[in-house]
């Protein structure tokens, strides 16, 4: 169907602003979570873990300072999301280990 943009803009950008609230409020249980299961320098010794507390804090910017110079870097560094995903899926971990060991 041809939708005219302004008219998919109305609803689209809340929906998907909608979705990144709840994303990022999930993300921060599963991180806070993961923090209380494995508390100080075992979760502090994964680079995994680093990595998925960078991610949320940039969420958590990115939702605080929606008019912030540069915010478009930071929206961008967000999609880093994706490989926190890689943390949960062992076979995609392996495989991009071995793709970094191999660089």
């Amino acid at each position: 169907a041809n939708v005219p943009e302004e008219e998919m803009s109305e609803w689209l950008l809340p929906f998907f602003d909608s979705l990144d609230v709840a994303f990022t409020v999930a993300f921060t249980v599963e991180l806070a979570m993961n923090m209380l299961a494995h508390w100080c320098y075992p979760f502090f010794s994964s680079g995994w873990n680093i990595l998925d507390m960078l991610v949320v804090a940039l969420a958590y910017i990115g939702l605080a300072f929606e008019n912030l110079p540069g915010l478009k870097v930071i929206r961008i560094l967000r999609a880093f999301r994706v490989l926190r995903l890689v943390n949960k899926l062992e076979a995609l971990r392996l495989l991009l280990s071995a793709l970094a060991a191999s660089i």
